[in-house]
């Protein structure tokens, strides 16, 4: 599966910020249209994945430590997944084109976990 992310590091980059991902977000890889919103749905979609994948990893964990807290870079990594989620959904909200059902599904599919 094709993913954006190497999914064995954290999302936060040292700047706090997902600057690579937003950018394609906003402005695409190529010139020409249909590969700009493939590319922005490949984002999206891998972005949403890797987000689920932490919400779920933290929640569990968070679970198996009870009642010890997890380390400070697992509550910056929740931190920061949750305000790239709201990022992303304004994104999403205020964007240009017409946003694919299934990404919806997928976010909203982010709120049980």
């Amino acid at each position: 599966q094709y993913s954006l992310l190497d999914q064995s590091e954290p999302l936060a980059n040292g700047n706090g910020g997902f600057d690579t991902p937003t950018k394609i977000l906003t402005n695409g890889v190529d010139t020409n249209g249909k590969d700009a919103k493939m590319t922005n749905k490949l984002a999206v979609t891998s972005l949403l994945h890797r987000f689920q994948e932490v919400l779920c990893n933290y929640i569990s964990d968070e679970k198996l430590h009870s009642p010890v807290p997890l380390p400070a870079h697992r509550v910056s990594e929740m931190s920061f997944v949750l305000k790239a989620v709201a990022t992303l959904i304004s994104s999403l909200k205020r964007g240009q084109g017409e946003v694919d059902q299934r990404t919806w599904a997928q976010v909203i599919s982010l709120y049980p976990h």
